[in-house]
């Protein structure tokens, strides 16, 4: 079995994917585990160090603004994000995982875009989610 880990940004995107990576490497002996995310980020350092591929594509999030000092940047990262999915589906073709899993982060919908795209099962686990109404205030959450 193949499977793809995407993820991005923060910490908390990127190390409950190497939390996923280590429980299928328990659960499914001879998993083979890669990940992808954006080139340079914090992903890309922290995957490395923790020995499994890492695969990038050029990925930066958008200002929130409507400031002209932010629309360099903002045409940046809408070209790359236009650009990322074809590069995430070359990769995607040779490694021809069986599942891509995709934590958070923009840097993930580029893999997930072309996995799903390619036919490819796709999951997202988003650790940031809590329960909604009526259990939102019950002491066990």
């Amino acid at each position: 079995m193949r499977v793809l880990l995407s993820c991005g940004g923060t910490g908390g995107h990127i190390y409950p994917a190497v939390a996923i990576a280590e429980i299928l490497k328990d659960l499914e002996p001879g998993v083979e585990i890669s990940f992808a995310g954006g080139i340079g980020g914090m992903e890309e350092r922290i995957v490395e160090k923790e020995g499994y591929p890492f695969y990038g594509f050029r990925v930066e999030g958008f200002t929130r603004s409507a400031s002209p000092r932010y629309w360099a940047g903002n045409l940046r990262a809408l070209a790359d994000a236009v650009r990322s999915p074809g590069k995430a589906r070359s990769f995607l073709k040779r490694l021809q995982p069986d599942l891509v899993v995709g934590t958070g982060g923009y840097a993930c919908w580029p893999a997930l875009s072309a996995a799903a795209k390619l036919g490819i099962p796709v999951a997202v686990h988003e650790s940031n989610v809590g329960p909604a109404w009526p259990f939102r205030n019950c002491p066990v959450t």
